[in-house]
This record gives structure tokens, sequence and C-alpha cells, in this order.
């Protein structure tokens, strides 16, 4: 059985630095990004599972898979992966908008200081 790990497009994948232009509008990958899914895709130990909330409109599946595409995933790679509009149960999620629970929960400032890893 394959573990499930649960990726965010936006700002993980999609570098995401020109923020929402549209559901079918995208930036670059992140530097790394298409390489490293690939491995992932064919390590045989786990299933890839993309979400974003563009899934969840009209074409926003359909976006993200020419998206993949462009950036040299072949189809094959492509048809590996799932997409989702909401987070899947999964073993390991990789998000960009994520505090780690270490069984300490965060205090409201360090929750309030938050930022993702593109931020000064």
């Amino acid at each position: 059985m394959t573990k499930l790990i649960a990726i965010d497009f936006d700002g993980v994948l999609h570098s995401y630095t020109s923020k929402w232009k549209g559901l079918d509008k995208f930036d670059d990958p992140v530097e790394g990004a298409v390489p490293w899914l690939k491995s992932l895709i064919h390590d045989d130990r786990f299933t890839a599972t993309i979400f974003s909330t563009r899934c969840g409109q009209p074409g926003g599946t359909k976006n993200l898979i020419l998206w993949f595409m462009a950036v040299g995933l072949t189809d094959e790679e492509v048809r590996t992966l799932h997409f989702s509009a909401t987070k899947p149960p999964a073993f390991v999620f990789i998000d960009d908008r994520a505090l780690k629970f270490d069984g300490v929960f965060p205090s409201a400032d360090c929750i309030a200081l938050f930022k993702t890893w593109q931020e000064p």
C-alpha cells in the first residue's frame, strides 16, 4: 500500500508570486518543484495528491493538468496524480501555510507572526 502525500499547489509547486490573477493564470514552478514531483511520482512508496481550491471550480483541475504538462510532466506522469479541492486524508502534507504541531500549541502571537517561506 502506498502512502498518500498531499501537496499544496499555490506557493509549493506553483510559485504564486503574482498572487491570484484568475483560474487559468499561473506563474513558473518553484525552483526544483518539477524534478522533485517527478521523483515522487516514480517512487512506488507514494501516491501524490495535489490540493488546490482551483480544483473546486469549473475547469480548475483541467487548468492544473495543462500547467503540469506545460512545465514538463508527461501525460503518463500527470495521469498518476490525484487532484482535490480540499486536503485529503494523507500520510503527510506539504503546504506553505502550515505550522508543524509538535505537542505544544502555538501562541496567538506566534500565529499572528506567521510568514510563508517566500515572505521576508
